[in-house]
This record gives C-alpha cells, structure tokens and sequence, in this order.
C-alpha cells in the first residue's frame, strides 16, 4: 500500500534505537525524508547509514529534547536540511523506578520532565506550522502502563507521569483536529528492544524460551511472544499515513492481547 507521504518531512525523536528506530526506517522506505533526533551520535550514524543504503534520505542530530534548547536545537538542523517537519514521532524514555508511597520528588520532576514535558515541547515548537499547512501528523510512542499501570513493578513515578502525556496529547488532538492535523499514541507492550534484551538475558538469565513462557504464564500475554520493533514502526507509519487523516486522539494498544480494557 502507498501511504501517500512520500517527500514529507519526518522528525523522529529517539530514532536511533529499539522502536524509534524500526520507525525511522518505515517512514524512510515511505519516501519521507528523515531526521534522526537522539543523544548518541553512533547510533544515529548507524541508523542513516541503513536507511542511505536502502534508498533514503536521512540526517541526524544530537539534541536533548527535555530542553527548550534541545528542541529548539533539533529543529534548526531539520530546517537547515529541508523545512519544519510534518511529521513528528516522539518517543523519551526513563528507567526510573519508585514506589508511589516514597516517590523521591527529584526523580518525581526529572520523570515528568522526560516523560510529559518533552512532549509539551516539542508539540509547542512543531503542531503550529502543521496546522499553518493544514496537513500534520504527531505520533506519540507510549506505553500500555498509561492506562492500566503494572502495579507488580516498582514502576510509580512512570504511572503517574505516562497519563499526564496521554491527557495532555488527548487535549492536543481536539484542538488542532480541524486543521488537518492528527495526534495520536501507539501504545507498546512487551517489545523486544535492546532494553528488553538486556532484562532477559542479564536480569532474569531466562533462554528465549523460558522468556516466552514468563510473558504468557506470569506476565498474561495471550500471543506467548514479544511484540516485535518493526511492528511498532509499521503501527506508526500507518498513522503516518494519508489513509490515518481520520484517526485522531486515539490510544493503539500494540501488545498481542496483554490489555484487559475493552477500550
């Protein structure tokens, strides 16, 4: 299928790795052309050097998008290469943990800050030219914890502040709906990233058997796997896409059944 975006301008903020990165490469073989925003300049190297080789347009930058500065750092490289973007992916991750009974407020504030303030950001310096153009997509990588929390993890402070995103974003998308431009969150599982490598292997020592077992016995996912990073990318590029123009404020769950809400 032809996604209709080819020659547009994608930002994808933590492109370099994992998700982020599976997304970089399907908008890239869209036809969009691509900046990698991430804080390690290896990896973005790596990362345009695939997508250069299969046929594509990518640059990158280093930039810390928890900063104005960042932003607005990240966004004078995207118009020194082409214009503002018209399409924003964002994705900022932290492993803070916490229980909500003693939650640190220091970790409390640098937690929002990643998690809610960086999307505020980045909303505030890109949506306004999309709505001038009457044409823009900003596409959220989330979390399913946003809407039902993993209470058997001490994983407080992110419960707290992966809703406040979700709210914010929610709030985003009726305002600027009406100009052509959709905003929505795809919402991953258990994806199987460098991250998640790492737990299998170093954390829990699990095979990959025993890991699939783990995530369908202890963890409840119906599919018995993990998801996969090229099909989160592929859940973001269809968002991407002109066919998506109706879908907006929505929240994907992409987590082979692991959700219990029926909404």
């Amino acid at each position: 299928m032809d996604f209709r975006i080819s020659g547009k301008v994608a930002f994808v903020a933590g492109g370099s790795k994992g998700m982020g990165r599976e997304a970089a490469l399907a908008l890239a073989d869209e036809g969009c052309k691509v900046l990698i925003v991430a804080r390690g300049q290896e990896a973005i190297d790596q990362v345009i050097s695939e997508i250069r080789t299969r046929g594509g347009t990518a640059e990158g930058v280093s930039a810390d998008l928890t900063t104005r500065e960042g932003v607005a750092k990240a966004l004078d490289a995207c118009r020194a290469h082409w214009d503002m973007p018209d399409i924003v992916v964002a994705q900022t991750n932290d492993y803070s943990e916490g229980r909500a009974v003693s939650m640190d407020p220091d970790i409390v504030e640098k937690t929002f800050k990643i998690y809610t303030i960086s999307n505020i950001y980045l909303a505030q310096a890109t949506v306004p030219a999309m709505q001038a153009r009457k044409w823009g997509r900003f596409i959220h990588i989330g979390s399913g914890t946003a809407k039902e929390p993993q209470g058997r993890f001490p994983h407080g402070v992110a419960n707290v502040a992966r809703p406040a995103t979700s709210g914010f974003l929610k709030t985003l998308s009726g305002e600027v709906a009406g100009d052509g431009v959709t905003v929505n969150t795809v919402a991953p599982g258990w994806i199987q990233t460098p991250s998640l490598d790492y737990f299998f292997e170093h954390e829990r020592k699990f095979t990959k058997e025993e890991a699939n077992a783990w995530l369908k016995d202890y963890i409840g996912i119906p599919a018995g796997r993990t998801g996969t990073a090229e099909e989160i990318g592929a859940t973001v590029a269809y968002l991407c896409s002109e066919q998506a123009g109706y879908i907006t404020g929505v929240w994907i769950v992409v987590d082979g059944g692991n959700h219990q809400s029926i909404m």
